[in-house]
């Protein structure tokens, strides 16, 4: 089970902590449990008046990392959870290395992005998981990078030059070229 990293806190070690929601909505997600069935559990839950904003934020970001969209619209759009998106949800699946993901949200929430300090962390984040050497979901961190480019403070610019300079002079399957080589999306 890969953990799960909350920007900006840390987190507590398990000894510490008690069992909450969370932690049960992944062993049914681990159980392959059906996005109807979770959605009812979370429902019954919240007509108790059990979820804080604490739960709906790593709930969401259990969802996003999960790739389960259904469960993420239903604490966002729902009437019962009322979960207002914002830029910490936001920066939590970037963290996440959830790029995929975070492209959706960016094409939905992107005017709330506004916080320098918070975009900061983001490009942080982006330009750096350029250097992994997996570089999946290149497209995704393509995209978030080419649709933020101007929040890029200066020193940032200059590292993720290096890194794709770096990363196309790599003589191995890490070349960055090679990745992004599709012939079927060439010819389209």
């Amino acid at each position: 089970m890969k953990k799960i990293i909350f920007a900006g806190r840390s987190a507590s070690p398990l000894e510490d902590r008690t069992i909450k929601l969370v932690d049960f909505v992944q062993v049914m997600l681990e159980l392959n449990w059906k996005s109807r069935e979770i959605s009812e559990v979370l429902t019954n839950y919240s007509k108790k008046g059990k979820i804080d904003s604490v739960d709906l934020r790593e709930l969401f970001l259990m969802f996003a990392v999960k790739r389960k969209i259904k469960l993420m619209s239903m604490l966002i759009n729902g009437d019962i959870f009322l979960m207002e998106f914002t830029e910490e949800n936001f920066l939590d699946v970037i963290v996440n290395d959830a790029f995929d993901m975070g492209v959706l949200l960016y094409r939905e929430y992107f005017l709330l992005l506004k916080s320098p300090k918070i975009l900061d962390k983001i490009m942080v984040h982006l330009v750096n998981s350029f250097s992994q050497s997996s570089s999946g979901q290149l497209e995704a961190k393509c995209f978030l990078t080419k649709k933020l480019i101007k929040k890029l403070k200066y020193e940032q610019a200059n590292q993720l030059l290096a890194i794709i300079e770096e990363r196309v002079n790599d003589s191995s399957k890490g070349n960055i070229l090679i990745i992004t080589l599709n012939v079927i999306k060439a010819t389209c």
